[in-house]
């Protein structure tokens, strides 16, 4: 019984990264993370590229790291341009939770877009990061 307890105590720590966001193995949802409308997500991510083709940097960096640096804020404006994500983000869409979706660019561009529903139920780019 003690192994069993010590063996889930490891594996929920494995489970949750330090940044507090639970993560799962590509291609596996529960339930709860049902995809959401394209339609309703599309404003957010046409917002993104809009901005990232027009080299937005200080609209890019909000949603990175606090010590990104003007060299990883460029590259990631970079990654959203090759990745046309206006066109794209449909096909990277992910479920995370009733109020979390996420563009899931692994491929080939080796980002990561996290999204939020807003306060008026609109969704949002919260967070940008580069796959590790």
């Amino acid at each position: 019984m003690k192994m069993m307890a010590l063996l889930l105590t490891f594996v929920t720590v494995l489970a949750v990264p330090a940044d507090g966001l639970p993560s799962r193995p590509p291609g596996t949802t529960l339930a709860a993370d049902a995809k959401p409308d394209a339609e309703k997500v599309e404003p957010a991510a046409v917002e993104l590229a809009m901005r990232a083709e027009a080299g937005d940097a200080a609209y890019v960096a909000k949603f990175m790291e606090k010590a990104a640096d003007a060299d990883a804020v460029a590259d990631m404006v970079g990654r959203i341009r090759r990745a046309d994500v206006r066109k794209t983000f449909g096909e990277h869409l992910e479920g995370r939770g009733a109020d979390v979706a996420g563009l899931n660019y692994h491929e080939p561009s080796h980002f990561q877009v996290e999204l939020r529903k807003g306060a008026g139920g609109t969704w949002e780019v919260a967070r940008l990061r580069v796959c590790r």
